[in-house]
This record gives structure tokens, C-alpha cells and sequence, in this order.
């Protein structure tokens, strides 16, 4: 990955206040580590963010989420609904349906979309791409981007 690469991600993350970071559907651990890791980091740096699944978190990953920042979109629904996104991260996927049906459905109208992935894409959809098909995992360019 490029300087040029993390500094326009960079740029990007920085125009945004309140970020909610999904990831796609029966994740596994390269997706919520990076979307765990990548809230907090967030968090640390002032940024209002929130970690929303369309489903709970399995009991097999609670070893990752030691902070409990993930919450199903259900739980976004009934105990964080006034926090309104300015910008919706996916990660460890570049299509928003793999996000499962009804988060694809709560995340298309928002225009300010960004991917970070390590899988080809042909970047046909909605959104920002950084892609580094390089990358190992998605969680080697959120641990190089924090």
C-alpha cells in the first residue's frame, strides 16, 4: 500500500463526524477484527463511531469484541437510533449486499459510502473504494491505516 493510498483514506475519514462501520454478513474474524479495531481507533481520535452488524454477535467472537462495541442492527434500531451516520464504512467487502438484506437495505440511501477491502472489485456501485488486493486481509490495512 501506497502513502498516496492511506492519505486520501485519511482525508476521506476526516470530513466525517459520525461514522457507523458494518461489515459483511456471518463475519468472520478479519471483518470484525477490522471493524472492531477500526472503531476504536475512530473513537480514539475523536470521531463519533459505532459498530453495527445485521446480526449479533456470535458467542464464538465475544474474545474479540472484550468492549461490546458491536451491536446487531436491531439493537441500533431500538437503543441508538437517534445516531445519525455522516458516513458508513463496510469492511472486508466491497459489495454492500454481502452486508446481509436488511443492513444493505438501511445503508444504500446514505450517500457517503466507503469500502475497505483486500478483495477485487470491478467497482461498479455505490461509494468510495480502497481496495489493496495485496493485502493479506482487510485487517493488515486498518492495522497500517491506525
Amino acid at each position: 500500500m501506497t502513502d498516496e493510498f492511506f492519505d486520501k483514506l485519511l482525508r476521506c475519514l476526516d470530513q466525517y463526524e459520525r461514522i457507523l462501520i458494518t461489515t459483511h454478513i456471518v463475519p468472520d474474524a478479519d471483518g470484525l477484527g477490522s471493524q472492531i479495531s477500526l472503531c476504536h481507533a475512530l473513537t480514539a481520535i475523536g470521531k463519533k463511531a459505532i459498530a453495527v452488524n445485521e446480526e449479533s454477535l456470535l458467542e464464538r467472537y465475544d474474545h474479540l469484541d472484550t468492549k461490546k462495541k458491536i451491536i446487531s442492527l436491531d439493537d441500533y434500531f431500538n437503543k441508538h437510533s437517534e445516531f445519525d451516520p455522516d458516513l458508513i464504512i463496510i469492511v472486508d467487502t466491497n459489495k454492500i449486499s454481502r452486508t446481509g438484506l436488511r443492513m444493505s437495505q438501511f445503508i444504500s440511501p446514505f450517500p457517503n459510502i466507503i469500502y475497505i477491502d483486500h478483495h477485487p472489485s470491478d467497482k461498479a456501485r455505490l461509494g468510495d473504494y480502497f481496495i489493496d488486493t495485496t493485502s493479506a486481509a482487510t485487517g493488515e490495512i486498518v492495522g497500517e491505516l491506525i
